[in-house]
């Protein structure tokens, strides 16, 4: 992987979302409980806890 390419690709992650979010009819915010609230599910929640859109959060164990 090249130097700061992690960063585009997290950035490009974002993204891809908040297009999701912005389309949608409903959200489905899965995370995985093994893994815990990773800073990528905070940055996501941050933006749907402004949407309209009905939201379900799901976890997979």
């Amino acid at each position: 992987m090249e130097i700061g390419s992690e960063e585009i690709i997290q950035k490009q992650i974002l993204q891809q979302a908040e297009i999701a979010i912005e389309t949608a009819d409903v959200i489905l915010f899965v995370t995985d409980v093994k893994a815990g609230v990773t800073d990528d599910d905070r940055q996501v929640a941050n933006k749907l806890r402004r949407t309209k859109n009905p939201l379900c959060w799901l976890s997979t164990k």
